[in-house]
C-alpha cells in the first residue's frame, strides 16, 4: 500500500505529462482506495484518515479569554494569545460493518460511561478521544494535548455508497 501522498504527486506527475489543462483531486476518494472496505466478519474497523489530518493541519494564534469553553474544558492551559495547531481528525470505517453507538444521553446505552456531559458548551463529549503529543526531532516532548471529539456521525462516504443515517442523535459510522 503506498503513502496517500505519494498517491497525489504522482496524480499530479501524470496529468501534467499528459497536458491536462484542468485538475481536480478529491482527497476522500484517493484515500478510500488506499483503505478500502474489507470484510472482517460484519465488524467495523476504525482508522483516522491520514490525508485529512495533513491537509487541514495550519498554526495560528487565538485569542482565549477567561470563561471560555476552551479554557474552562482544559483545551487551552492559559488565557490570553495562544499559538495552537489546529487539525481535523476524521474517523473512517474500513470493516464491513458499521459502528453502532446509539443516543448518548440513553442510561442504559452500553457506551454511555464513554460519554462525559460538558456543561460549558451544552453536549456530551467523548471521553479520552485522542490524545496527542508534538516531540522534537530527538523524540522529547514539546507538549502534550487531546482533541475533543463530540459525535460519531457521517460526515461523507469513501466509497461513494449510502449512509446509513447516523448523527449526533443517534450516533455510528457507517461502513466505507
Amino acid at each position: 500500500m503506498r503513502k496517500p501522498r505519494s498517491v497525489f504527486v504522482g496524480l499530479v506527475v501524470l496529468l501534467t505529462l499528459t497536458g491536462s489543462a484542468i485538475v481536480t483531486f478529491s482527497q476522500r476518494t484517493s484515500v478510500g482506495r488506499d483503505f478500502p472496505v474489507y470484510d472482517n466478519g460484519g465488524k467495523p474497523d476504525l482508522t483516522i484518515d491520514p490525508q485529512r489530518f495533513v491537509s487541514q493541519m495550519e498554526i495560528v494564534d487565538r485569542l482565549f479569554e477567561d470563561g471560555t469553553c476552551a479554557f474552562l474544558e482544559g483545551a487551552v492551559n492559559g488565557i490570553g494569545y495562544r499559538r495552537i495547531l489546529r487539525f481535523d481528525t476524521v474517523v473512517m470505517n474500513g470493516g464491513d460493518g458499521d459502528l453502532v453507538v446509539g443516543d448518548r444521553s440513553d442510561p442504559n446505552n452500553p457506551y454511555a460511561a464513554f460519554f462525559v456531559f460538558a456543561p460549558c458548551g451544552g453536549h456530551y463529549h467523548i471521553r479520552d478521544f485522542s490524545g496527542y503529543e508534538l516531540l522534537r526531532s530527538d523524540r522529547t516532548l514539546v507538549v502534550a494535548g487531546h482533541k475533543q471529539g463530540f459525535c460519531f456521525e457521517d460526515s461523507f462516504k469513501y466509497d461513494g455508497g449510502k449512509s446509513n443515517g447516523y448523527s449526533c442523535a443517534n450516533q455510528g459510522i457507517t461502513s466505507g
